[in-house]
Protein backbone atom coordinates (compact mmCIF):
# COMPACT_ATOMS: atom_id res chain seq x y z
CA UNK A 1 0.00 0.00 0.00
CA UNK A 2 2.66 2.28 0.87
CA UNK A 3 4.34 1.86 -2.02
CA UNK A 4 1.56 2.14 -4.72
CA UNK A 5 1.23 5.48 -2.83
CA UNK A 6 4.25 6.97 -3.43
CA UNK A 7 4.26 5.45 -7.27
CA UNK A 8 1.03 7.71 -7.28
CA UNK A 9 2.26 11.03 -5.80
CA UNK A 10 5.26 10.43 -7.98
CA UNK A 11 2.93 10.26 -10.87
CA UNK A 12 1.06 13.28 -9.92
CA UNK A 13 3.85 14.95 -9.31
CA UNK A 14 5.14 14.85 -12.67
CA UNK A 15 1.70 15.73 -14.03
CA UNK A 16 1.68 18.55 -12.12
CA UNK A 17 5.29 19.16 -13.34
CA UNK A 18 4.23 19.11 -17.41
CA UNK A 19 1.29 21.29 -16.76
CA UNK A 20 2.71 24.16 -14.86
CA UNK A 21 4.41 25.85 -17.95
CA UNK A 22 0.76 26.16 -19.16
CA UNK A 23 -0.43 27.43 -15.53
CA UNK A 24 2.04 29.82 -15.62
CA UNK A 25 1.54 31.47 -19.36
CA UNK A 26 -2.07 31.41 -18.66
CA UNK A 27 -2.08 33.53 -15.70
CA UNK A 28 0.53 35.92 -17.49
CA UNK A 29 -2.35 35.94 -19.88
CA UNK A 30 -5.09 36.66 -17.17
CA UNK A 31 -2.70 39.41 -15.57
CA UNK A 32 -2.35 40.89 -18.97
CA UNK A 33 -5.79 41.22 -20.22
CA UNK A 34 -6.72 42.68 -16.57
CA UNK A 35 -4.19 44.97 -16.92
CA UNK A 36 -5.55 46.05 -20.40
CA UNK A 37 -9.20 46.44 -19.23
CA UNK A 38 -8.74 48.67 -16.34
CA UNK A 39 -6.59 50.65 -18.07
CA UNK A 40 -9.56 50.85 -20.86
CA UNK A 41 -12.08 51.61 -18.31
CA UNK A 42 -13.85 48.46 -20.04
CA UNK A 43 -16.00 46.69 -17.57
CA UNK A 44 -18.41 43.55 -17.83
CA UNK A 45 -21.70 44.38 -18.56
CA UNK A 46 -24.87 43.39 -16.36
CA UNK A 47 -25.99 40.33 -17.19
CA UNK A 48 -29.86 39.75 -19.06
CA UNK A 49 -32.81 39.78 -17.13
CA UNK A 50 -33.52 35.99 -18.08
CA UNK A 51 -30.07 35.03 -17.10
CA UNK A 52 -30.30 32.12 -14.39
CA UNK A 53 -26.92 31.58 -12.72
CA UNK A 54 -27.83 28.79 -11.38
CA UNK A 55 -27.98 26.86 -14.47
CA UNK A 56 -24.11 26.82 -14.06
CA UNK A 57 -23.70 25.59 -10.18
CA UNK A 58 -23.32 22.01 -9.45
CA UNK A 59 -26.09 20.11 -9.27
CA UNK A 60 -27.42 19.59 -5.03
CA UNK A 61 -29.56 17.13 -4.53
CA UNK A 62 -33.22 19.54 -2.74
CA UNK A 63 -33.98 18.80 0.68
CA UNK A 64 -37.97 19.29 -0.77
CA UNK A 65 -39.34 19.33 -4.09
CA UNK A 66 -40.25 22.65 -4.35
CA UNK A 67 -43.92 23.87 -5.02
CA UNK A 68 -45.56 26.29 -7.69
CA UNK A 69 -47.59 29.18 -6.17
Amino acid sequence: MRDRSGNHLKALSQVIASIQPSLTRMNARIAQVEREQAESGHTCGDPPDDFRPDRFSPRRPSAAPQESP
